[in-house]
This record gives structure tokens, sequence and C-alpha cells, in this order.
């Protein structure tokens, strides 16, 4: 099978798929983009599977997608305990940057890393050159201090 003839010959029953999973058409058409460009990096081991096996594999890379996705969405990151009350008071986006910039600078950059630009624990790993376990550390200790910092401004 060529690319082409997996896209015309899956692409009823992926879009059926991804609507079934995702919340909307637009999520769906995203799932659907993922899972093809996935097909794409992955052609040279597909063209040689048969055609139920890229089914599935089309099917299992847009559910993946879409728990990569919730996982993301899901996360509850202290800056946004932080912000979500400070927007409901009336306070400024400048007064979280504020709390953020009261961490030392090791802990600003992985929860900026983390929070603000999305990289995992792994990933900030490999940018700053420590271990993951210490990226995880940072990002805990962040976590109190932030926290700390928001009790005192409200007691």
């Amino acid at each position: 099978m060529t690319l082409l003839e997996i896209y015309a010959a899956f692409h009823a029953d992926l879009r059926q798929y991804t609507l079934k999973i995702a919340c909307n058409s637009a999520e769906a058409d995203d799932l659907m983009q993922h899972s093809y460009l996935k097909a794409c990096e992955h052609a040279d081991e597909l063209l040689d599977y048969p055609p139920q096996r890229v089914k599935a594999w089309l099917l299992k890379t847009a559910r993946n997608a879409l728990i990569d996705i919730r996982r993301k969405s899901a996360r509850l990151t202290v800056l946004d305990a932080i912000a979500e009350p400070a927007y409901e008071q009336d306070l400024s986006r400048q007064f979280v940057e504020e709390m953020l910039g009261s961490l030392p600078e090791n802990l600003q950059q992985v929860v900026i890393l983390r929070h603000f630009e999305g990289h995992n624990s792994a990933e900030i790993a490999e940018l700053l050159h420590i271990p993951a376990a210490t990226v995880r550390t940072r990002l805990r200790t962040a976590s109190i201090l932030l926290k700390r910092k928001w009790a005192e401004t409200q007691g």
C-alpha cells in the first residue's frame, strides 16, 4: 500500500473514529491530521503492514494523540491555580509574574519550561543538562514556594 492508498482506504473509518472520541469536529480534524503526519513519518514500516494492521495503527495513533491532548489540558499547574484566583480578585497577571520572579533563577527556569513552554521533565532535563529527578524536585519546590507566597498575600 502507498500512502495515498492508505488515505483512501481508511479515511472514512478514521474520520468516524476521531469524531466518536473527540469533543468536536475541529478536534477530530486535528487527530486525523496528526495520524496522517505520523503515517508519513513511519511510511517505510507502514507500507509493509497488511491493511488491517495499518488501520489499527492509524486508530491507535489518533487515540494516543487524544490522550496526549487531554493530559496537557488536564494539568492543573501551580501558575494556573495562582492566576485564576488572581483574576477573580482583579489582580493583574503582573502579580503572578512577580511571584514567579521571587523564585530563585534555577526554579524559575524549570517552571517556565514546564508550564509556559509545555516541556516534560525529561525534555527539561536535557535542555538544562540536569537529571530529570532534579527537574521534578525543583518543580515541587517551586510549587511549595509559590503556594506560600500566594497564601501570604491573602492573609
